[in-house]
């Protein structure tokens, strides 16, 4: 069942973004805060290595409800971890970043379905600069306690949330008609990702450049996101929920990862009220954030006192139910 205190964490982020103030004025640098980017479509991994990067692939748990509680190769895991073998909702098929399509989706993780709220909370074994994870079949709901959401946390300050919506939000609100569309989003080294390519499995594609739509969950956005730091920000656990929160190739790197270029931005929060070296504030509660939010078309910045449940930011009713209990 959903909590009470989720429930209205998640609502007062929606009353809130409603009534969010556009600036025409640049956002505040800052020293400290996050960027999240998406990778190119059909990016299915981290392309970061290193002795300080861990990587979960979940390929070594066993399938089942709650199979990947307890540590893992990435941190420790409470609360509701589940894992599926691959099919049409997640799995991917390589733990690299060369954009893939086919071949075997493999174990991945996820929230019940239907879940009321069921939470993941990974904490890590020490604060991280980056964190990627491939978030398939992206669920976004009527009610917002179910939407799928994931939070990013420096001990108990609430640093941002990046929600399915946010998602649906940059990929145009669904899957382009007629298929692959012509919209695109740019990406750091001035390239272009076709919005299209980010719907649907990329199991059931036999190329990159695909005419017609994905024959699994088509209409649900498939994105491999990143999570930089910048300054003292850090991160130390992260909590993915709402129903059926399928993930995989969940990364993370202790030093500071720079985006690639065929990545697109997203977002970037700058944490300007940081008075430790973790990204906290000297004030606030874990339902609160420290960031403020600049758009991701890098023009009006978005400053929101509460959480950035991005939830609200597009407002639009989407209605996206992919499937029938599991």
């Amino acid at each position: 069942m959903t909590s009470p205190l989720r429930t209205a964490r998640i609502l007062t982020a929606l009353a809130v973004s409603a009534t969010v103030l556009l600036s025409a004025a640049p956002a505040s640098a800052g020293t400290n805060g996050i960027r999240l980017f998406f990778s190119a479509p059909f990016v299915q991994g981290s392309g970061y290595s290193g002795a300080d990067v861990l990587v979960e692939d979940f390929n070594g748990f066993s399938t089942g409800t709650g199979a990947c509680l307890g540590a893992s190769a990435v941190g420790n895991i409470t609360s509701t971890c589940s894992v599926n073998s691959g099919d049409s909702s997640g799995g991917a098929s390589t733990t690299t970043d060369a954009p893939a399509f086919g071949g075997s989706a493999s174990n991945y993780a996820f929230t019940p379905w239907p879940s009321g709220g069921a939470e993941i909370e990974i904490t890590f074994p020490e604060p991280v600069q980056y964190i990627g994870f491939w978030w398939s079949a992206g669920n976004v709901e009527d009610d917002p306690a179910n939407t799928n959401f994931i939070e990013f946390y420096h001990g108990d300050q609430l640093l941002t949330t990046m929600t399915a919506n946010r998602v649906m939000e940059v990929l145009g609100g669904s899957v382009p008609n007629p298929y692959p569309g012509t919209g695109t989003l740019t990406t750091e080294g001035g390239g272009s990702a076709n919005i299209g390519y980010y719907y649907g499995h990329p199991a059931s594609h036999s190329s990159i450049t695909p005419t017609s739509k994905s024959g699994q969950t088509p209409d649900n956005p498939f994105v491999y996101l990143n999570l930089f730091t910048k300054g003292d920000t850090r991160v130390d656990r992260v909590v993915l929920g709402g129903y059926g929160f399928e993930f995989d190739n969940f990364t993370t790197a202790s030093l500071e990862k720079t985006p690639t270029n065929d990545m697109v931005f997203v977002n970037e929060y700058s944490d300007d009220v940081t008075a430790d070296s973790g990204g906290g504030s000297s004030g606030g509660s874990s339902s609160e954030s420290a960031l403020a939010a600049t758009g991701f078309d890098g023009t009006a910045p978005l400053t929101i006192a509460l959480a950035i449940s991005i939830t609200g930011m597009a407002l639009v009713a989407i209605r996206r139910r992919r499937r029938t209990n599991r």
